[in-house]
């Protein structure tokens, strides 16, 4: 059997071998992924007050206050709410939604699968996907959309930010994205320019990111409520006590440590992982969570100047997937060690965040234990 590797313009391989990882016209709701989507639907679509903005949606699902959701999801609300159906099915269409978004986004790239998993739960990225969750499924549209954008089909791609319009108009601004990649897939190549300009948004966070976010926060209202972003939100996501990431004091203390442990490996080894995937399509999506990581350390922690970046916020667990997986395939056993070393780091976040559910709403419940 041929081995992968054979590359056409895109290097995107289109077929497998016995070292390749790229699939091709795979059946995608094969028993392990329909295994992943159903419990997820179940577990999340019944969850109870998980989320700060949960409580926000339910009212706007049980009292019909949606006016200003977008026509997509206003009208699969409608039609929920029109038949009787439980507030509990409201909230599994989107968890369904989600995740099937997420994994048919990389449904030719299956080794992925049990480390997206990993990452969306112990790396707490399911937590956005509890709060913002319109936006949140534009940005899994926007998964979907990759695809395109990696083809050069721009009909198509310009389908996919339409239909991610229909469930936040924020996702118009994902038209950008089409002419930054038209001709470079590759925005960070060398990792030398990658240091830099992370040392420099470290510095910025450290030393200026509260003038910044003064300066820039209350003009950029404006925009943020013409696109949408409800000012119900603000206040409660802007206390240090709710928010995920001051968990740790990412500013200041020990979480800037855990966060430097979680993006400096992936940027010394960035290269490597660029040949060993051999893929444009990779490229794309390292470009993106380059991006993201630099603006968040830019925009702090203020709610306000994140949402627009919200788009680019499920790459940190695509990323942590491929870094593990590379990790693991190298052969290289400190490399193994090193992986193994990774993920026990976001077991041990985790399992802090969760033990102070009471204060930053990711504490669980079944809507049956209300």
């Amino acid at each position: 059997m041929a081995i992968c590797g054979g590359v056409a313009a895109n290097r995107e391989p289109t077929y497998i071998g016995n070292s390749g990882i790229y699939i091709k016209n795979n059946f995608f709701l094969q028993p392990e992924v329909l295994v992943i989507i159903v419990s997820f639907t179940f577990v999340f679509g019944c969850r109870y007050g998980v989320g700060v903005d949960y409580f926000h949606y339910l009212n706007a699902y049980e009292n019909n206050t949606d006016e200003r959701f977008e026509f997509l999801f206003k009208t699969i609300s409608d039609f929920l709410r029109n038949n009787n159906l439980h507030y509990a099915v409201f909230f599994s269409v989107w968890a369904f939604l989600q995740i099937t978004l997420l994994y048919y986004a990389f449904r030719n790239q299956r080794f992925l699968f049990p480390l997206l998993a990993f990452f969306l739960i112990i790396g707490y990225s399911y937590m956005s996907w509890m709060n913002i969750i319109r936006q949140e499924l534009a940005a899994g549209v926007f998964l979907v959309s990759l695809k395109y954008l990696n083809e050069k089909k721009l009909l198509k791609y310009l389908l996919c930010v339409l239909v991610a319009y229909g469930f936040h108009r924020s996702s118009i601004v994902l038209v950008v994205f089409y002419p930054l990649f038209l001709w470079k897939t590759d925005l960070f190549r060398r990792i030398n320019t990658q240091l830099v300009l992370y040392v420099i948004a470290l510095i910025i966070s450290l030393l200026f990111s509260t003038w910044i976010v003064e300066t820039i926060e209350r003009p950029f209202e404006i925009f943020t409520d013409f696109f949408g972003y409800e000012n119900y939100s603000y206040s409660f996501l802007e206390s240090e006590s709710l928010n995920s990431r001051s968990q740790f004091q990412t500013n200041t203390g020990f979480g800037i440590y855990i966060t430097v442990f979680k993006t400096i490996p992936i940027i010394l080894l960035s290269r490597r992982m660029k040949d060993y995937y051999n893929s444009s399509f990779f490229e794309i999506v390292y470009s993106l969570w380059f991006i993201r990581i630099i603006s968040a350390f830019l925009v702090g922690d203020s709610i306000i100047l994140n949402r627009p970046f919200a788009f680019l916020s499920n790459f940190n667990m695509i990323i942590y997937s491929y870094f593990v997986y590379y990790c693991f395939k190298s052969r290289k056993q400190l490399l193994s060690i090193f992986g193994i070393a990774y993920m026990l780091v976001f077991v041990v976040v985790f399992f802090y965040i969760v033990s102070n559910g009471d204060i930053n709403t990711s504490k669980f419940l079944f809507f049956w234990q209300q």
